[in-house]
This record gives C-alpha cells, structure tokens and sequence, in this order.
C-alpha cells in the first residue's frame, strides 16, 4: 500500500505547476455588492417512464461584505417520458417546459439512453442561470462558466458580464504560489477567461475561476474579503451557506414525500417509488 500511495504524491507533485511569479497579480480589498448563488434538488418519485423532483435556488446577496438578503426559489419539476422523448413542467412555472431527446447524444454515450434523472440536475442548473441573469449584481455562481451542453451553452452565452463561476475542483491543472498573499493568475481564454485564484494570503488551495471580462479587480477584491471564514478559509462565505441553505436534507425529502403521498391518497400504491440502486442503498446503511 505505501508503494501505491507514494506513487499518488509523485504523481500529484507533477499535477500541481508552479506559477511564475510575473503572472501573479495581488487582490487588493474591494467592497462591491456580490450575489452568491448555488441550487439544490432531490428526486422524491422516479420510475423509468416518470420523474418527480424537488428543486430549490438560493441568492445570497452580500455590500460591504456584509449579508443584505437572502434569495429563495422553488418548484417541483414533473418529466415524463413519451415515446422517444422526455417532457418537462414546472410548478410554479419558473422554468419554461422542455424537451429532451431519449438519445441525447450529449447526455449520454452514443446510442445511450438518457438515465431520466439526469435531466432534474440540468433543469436546476438553467434554473441557477436564468436565476443570475435576472440579477443585476457581481454574480458568483458555484461552478464553471462552462456549458456541459447545448442548452446551458446558450444560457450561459445570454450572461452579462457580470456573471462569474466559482470552482471548487477543476480538472485544470493546480497552481501553486508560495507567497503570502492573495492574488491570481490568468490561465487561458475561450469563450470565457479562467483564472487561479488564491483569496487569502494563508490559502493552502487555489479555486478556478471564471469571468466574461477581464475586469475582475473588483470582483475578487470583494471575493477576498469574504473569504476569512476557518471553516473553509480562501472560500467565500457567501457561497458556503448558498451551498448550505440549497441542500435538501433527507428529513427535508421524507416531508415533501409525505406531502406528495396524501395529496395522491389511494393513487400513492401504483406508483414505483424505487429503482434497483435505491432499494440496494437502504439495504447498504
């Protein structure tokens, strides 16, 4: 086992790059009015030709790195599968309805079924999108602002500029800057720029970092000083509880089953409530 896990540390040193220190730029403190925004959602009835998932946004919006408000959103999200396709509702209707091919090559590997509850988390994900671009704030998202396919692509490309993604793993290469200070580097340019940020001088991580500008003085500046939280310190605090207030509890699930169940009355018996991998798991604990 030692021989293996050496192997993981060669093998994470040479992952890990170095930045030049000519590529680092110092954050400095800013004070700018900074919209966290991260979702939740949890499939509560499920069989291979129906979906009924619960979705939930949360806004939090943070001047002078202090909370003003908190946001909520949520709706349940119905999909049906007919014939080749899988339809969508909302209620309330905060997304609008979509349809999905069954053979999504997108969605899953080429002459792949799309799994039915793949399409709960892409709907929560517009919902984010279409959540941050109603807002007219610094928008921090959790996540990149990378499109995983056509539909959040042309979301995303619908963004002002002052929409920016937060990751916290990336499949990018780590950089790593000795110094103690808070600073960034610009990695590369696409369709958007991505960044490495360090947003406390004690740091041990680096987080990816997403912008449709390279205007992000200010931004990062704000990012810095509400990311001293020891909890997870160099991450903002903001997004923290966003991720926080966003999750929804098994507790939480078992109420709006509950709900779900006598709102059906006798109706509640014909439905399969269970996959194989459900009943396997409550086996498992």
């Amino acid at each position: 086992m030692k021989e293996l896990l050496e192997k993981i540390a060669v093998f994470l040193e040479k992952k890990e790059k170095t930045a030049d220190t000519r590529m680092f730029k110092e954050i400095q403190p800013q004070k700018e009015k900074v919209c966290f925004i991260d979702g939740g959602h949890a499939d509560l009835l499920h069989s291979a030709d129906f979906l009924f998932s619960f979705l939930r946004i949360i806004a939090i919006t943070y001047e002078n790195n202090k909370k003003q408000s908190i946001e909520k959103k949520e709706c349940y999200l119905l999909v049906i599968r007919e014939n080749e396709q899988y339809e969508t509702w909302c209620a309330p209707s905060l997304l609008a309805s979509e349809t999905f091919s069954l053979y999504d090559d997108e969605l899953a590997g080429k002459n792949q079924k799309v799994p039915i509850r793949t399409i709960s988390g892409i709907m929560r994900r517009m919902l984010e999108l279409q959540t941050a671009k109603e807002n007219s704030s610094c928008v921090v998202l959790d996540g990149s602002l990378e499109g995983k396919n056509t539909r959040e692509e042309k979301m995303l490309k619908s963004l002002g500029k002052n929409v920016f993604g937060l990751s916290k793993t990336s499949d990018e290469i780590a950089f790593h800057h000795s110094e103690k200070k808070a600073g960034y580097y610009l990695y590369k340019k696409n369709a958007f720029i991505t960044y490495f940020v360090k947003l406390h001088k004690d740091a041990k991580k680096t987080f990816r970092f997403d912008s449709f500008t390279e205007n992000v003085d200010a931004v990062l500046g704000s990012l810095k000083e509400n990311s001293t939280d020891p909890t997870l310190l160099g991450y903002p605090f903001g997004l923290i509880l966003a991720d926080k207030f966003a999750r929804i509890t098994n507790k939480e699930k078992d109420m709006l089953l509950t709900k779900a169940k006598m709102q059906l009355g006798k109706k509640w018996k014909d439905l399969v409530l269970e996959d194989t991998h459900d009943i396997l798991d409550k086996l498992s604990y």
